[in-house]
């Protein structure tokens, strides 16, 4: 199964080698990933706003809001970082 994995990655190669714009193609390709990325993102979080609003968390403790997006600022900024370099 391995070889044939092998050879549809050549065949693919193949195929890209003969586009005469493959740097434009693959830039257009990321910005397309990167708008459908950012849009998902914001619509996960909109969502996720609006649920918490309609059905709060029973479990949820009072807590100031600067002092939570100060814990988990960095934690966010570390994950994302990881997620991006892949």
């Amino acid at each position: 199964m391995s070889a044939m994995v092998y050879v549809i990655l050549f065949l693919m190669g193949i195929s890209l080698a003969f586009l005469p714009n493959l740097a434009s193609n693959l830039l257009r390709i990321g910005v397309y990933t990167a708008v459908s990325a950012l849009c998902i993102l914001a619509m996960n979080v909109l969502a996720l706003g609006l649920l918490e609003k309609a059905l709060p968390w029973r479990g949820a403790v009072a807590i100031v809001q600067g002092f939570l997006l100060s814990l988990l600022a960095p934690v966010l900024i570390a994950l994302f970082s990881v997620h991006a370099n892949g």
